[in-house]
């Protein structure tokens, strides 16, 4: 919608350079881009806001505009050092869960020093919520004093410019006389504050999103924004409930997911495509049954000359890849994962296998050592590594008894000059973990009944969580359990691959061999061939011909920390990325804080084939909707279709199709403006005036798909 818009501003007249796009993500912006420049259009300005605002902080001169972007979230080191022991000394802080706070008050255009900060402070972190704030300003103070600008701050730094000098925002405002937002159920109030500072002059602005696809809530978004944008602005609406992408029966089910949201469309879409499309629901044993689930549909695809770049394979959390890519890898399928890490090459996954490496003597370089000797923390930092790798370095490996023994390095490291006293229990307590770890490897456990016997790769692999209380450091390092923070997550899942191997060696050798395989993989891996795995809210703005979505499980989706409506609107954003074929599938069960347990699957599956509102579904699929309300509400299907009911609800929708041509939303269109009334695909009045579009608009773009 926003694209056709952009065609009929241009043909009508109007200057490209004076239109202006923004849309929430640099993928987003980049496609929009060249869609227009395939059309033959150059010269519209289209941009995120985040690269709006720099532009805005370097051509004003400001002191902002000459600093350097944190790229690499650089920022969470201060939010840590202002919670550390030269601030705060909040023993216990959970950085994850304050830099998220830290991250919507910016997106509300909160100060630390005010009252929405600190009311949000406390409904956070209950009573340490004057501490979150203080951290708050603290870190803000030393990011300023470092002369580096988060993505946060540069819509806040121009945001306030444009509010306290009127003159600066009038300049920009004027350089535009149109203004394009889409995916604006995904703005925040930051956000907002720009798209009015640049259209409140012209007053030529028209917005584009879905309030059933806000999703990022945790960013500071909320779909009350687009929901308010009408009565905010007197804006004209056109609701766009066409699909164009996906087969009837996906469509079904997604109406049927929607239905109970608070923020949703006016009304059920609609499927234009002459196809019924594939809905199934897979049920599996465990996460590594669902994953050869799926690698045998995508053999029988391969089999039947089908191709795997069609299929995307979707999941709530990034600890659900690990038996998908184990699948992949063992069957040679090949695969590329998007926005993320390969389960064996995490930072918790890494820092374990570590400690059993080392203990194995399979660590001759030390990448090993470095990587364990202070996770969790232990003081044992940069010099001191630095002290045993040369002693390390001194060793040729030829005395009587070999290379000498990491715990022994470590030993040798502490005994010289400059070792802190803090260091040393550390040192002590490191090489007796270790110690102990080699000697389960090596001669197994004490057995009251036969002495000592094998132990295997997961007694030694939670010996080692247990004794390092691992996750407890990690969820004071990165955070508690969260719908974004999943490390402990990663950490479960390893102990539950551990549990396949009789020792740490078999580990060991599979887990080398699947790290082989992955990079192999990754040399080899075409997008025109492969499997593409992603989180659900990496696929937003996708689509594919099959969509299998993983871990339809309760407390996984909907998450057990989630809000219930965004979760429900997550899982109807998986569900639209299919357009022929969509499979989800659930397990009966899986690793949990108190180990592996049976699990419930979703609710959202009483939506889909099989589910309590199947009978319900199956008579909604393709059934027409009048005046908000469907035939078979009222009338069994039977009765509806003899009475004649059918035909006239038939004739109606197609009457009401007729008024849109005869009649359309905006009055005084032109001839070409109603040409794409006529096609279903208003782009919104060229003349000057506030519109808004609502719904799926990559949907309802027929010609673009």
């Amino acid at each position: 919608a926003a694209v056709k818009r952009v065609v009929a501003l241009v043909n009508s007249g109007v200057a490209a350079d004076r239109i202006f796009m923004v849309t929430f993500s640099r993928p987003g912006a980049n496609e929009m881009a060249s869609r227009i420049r395939q059309l033959g259009i150059g010269g519209v300005e289209v941009k995120t806001w985040h690269a709006f605002c720099g532009r805005v902080l370097r051509e004003e001169g400001t002191e902002q505009g000459r600093w350097t972007v944190d790229e690499k979230d650089r920022a969470k080191t201060f939010v840590k050092q202002a919670g550390g022991y030269q601030h705060e000394k909040w023993t216990g802080m959970d950085l994850t869960k304050v830099c998220r706070f830290i991250g919507v008050c910016k997106a509300n255009l909160w100060d630390a020093e005010s009252p929405e900060a600190s009311a949000l402070a406390r409904r956070t972190f209950g009573p340490a919520g004057s501490r979150a704030v203080r951290v708050f300003s603290i870190s803000q103070g030393l990011i300023e004093d470092a002369q580096l600008l988060t993505f946060d701050d540069m819509l806040v730094y121009v945001a306030r410019l444009f509010q306290e000098n009127d003159d600066v925002r009038a300049s920009w405002a004027a350089k535009f006389d149109f203004v394009i937002t889409d995916e604006a159920q995904d703005n925040s109030r930051v956000q907002v504050v720009l798209q009015k500072a640049l259209a409140q002059d012209h007053r030529n602005l028209m917005v584009v999103g879905d309030p059933s696809q806000a999703i990022y809530k945790f960013r500071g978004s909320d779909p009350k924004y687009l929901m308010d944008f009408v009565s905010e602005w007197d804006a004209r609406v056109v609701t766009m409930a066409k699909n164009y992408r996906s087969g009837r029966a996906i469509v079904a089910v997604a109406n049927e997911l929607i239905r109970p949201a608070v923020a949703r469309l006016p009304e059920d879409m609609t499927a234009m495509r002459d196809l019924d499309g594939k809905v199934e629901v897979v049920e599996a044993d465990n996460l590594d049954d669902e994953a050869s689930e799926f690698v045998s549909f995508c053999k029988a695809r391969l089999a039947s000359g089908q191709s795997l770049a069609d299929i995307y394979v979707l999941f709530r959390l990034n600890a659900q890849s690990r038996a998908l890519e184990e699948a992949l890898l063992r069957e040679k399928l090949p695969y590329i994962l998007i926005g993320g890490v390969n389960f064996y090459e995490r930072k918790a996954v890494k820092d374990l296998l570590a400690y059993l490496r080392l203990a194995a003597g399979r660590d001759e370089e030390g990448d090993a050592f470095k990587r364990c000797i202070n996770a969790p923390f232990r003081f044992l930092g940069a010099k001191f590594v630095e002290r045993a790798m040369q002693i390390k370095a001194g060793d040729d490996g030829l005395g009587n008894g070999g290379p000498i023994p990491w715990t022994e390095i470590v030993q040798m490291a502490g005994q010289q000059s400059g070792i802190q006293e803090r260091q040393k229990p550390s040192i002590q307590g490191w090489v007796a973990l270790i110690d102990q770890v080699t000697e389960m490897v090596r001669r197994g456990v004490r057995s009251s009944e036969a002495g000592w016997r094998p132990a295997t790769a997961a007694e030694v692999l939670q010996h080692v969580i247990n004794a390092t209380q691992y996750i407890a450091w990690l969820e004071k390092e990165e955070g508690e359990e969260s719908i974004e923070s999943s490390h402990a997550a990663d950490v479960r899942e390893m102990v539950r691959v551990a549990a396949s191997f009789a020792n740490v060696p078999e580990l060991l050798d599979f887990v080398e061999l699947q790290v082989k395989e992955s990079a192999r993989n990754k040399k080899k891996a075409r997008g025109d061939r492969c499997v593409t795995m992603m989180s659900i809210h990496k696929s937003k703005g996708l689509q594919a011909s099959v969509v299998w979505l993983v871990g339809c499980n309760s407390g996984i989706l909907p998450h057990a920390k989630g809000d219930l409506e965004e979760e429900r609107r997550i899982m109807y954003v998986a569900a639209t990325r299919a357009e022929d074929h969509l499979v989800v599938s659930y397990v009966r069960e899986m690793a949990l804080r108190t180990g592996v347990r049976s699990v419930d699957r979703s609710e959202f599956l009483d939506c889909f084939p099989g589910g309590e509102d199947d009978e319900e579904l199956s008579e909604l699929a393709g059934e027409p909707i009048v005046n908000g309300m469907t035939a078979s509400e009222n009338t069994s299907v039977e009765e509806y279709e003899t009475s004649g009911q059918a035909a006239r609800d038939a004739n109606a929708w197609a009457e009401a199709d007729a008024q849109v041509v005869e009649e359309p939303l905006f009055p005084g269109l032109t001839d070409f403006e109603s040409k794409y009334v006529r096609a279903g695909r208003n782009p919104g009045s060229v003349r000057p005036g506030v519109a808004a579009i609502f719904g799926d608009a990559k949907c309802l773009c027929g010609e673009s798909l």
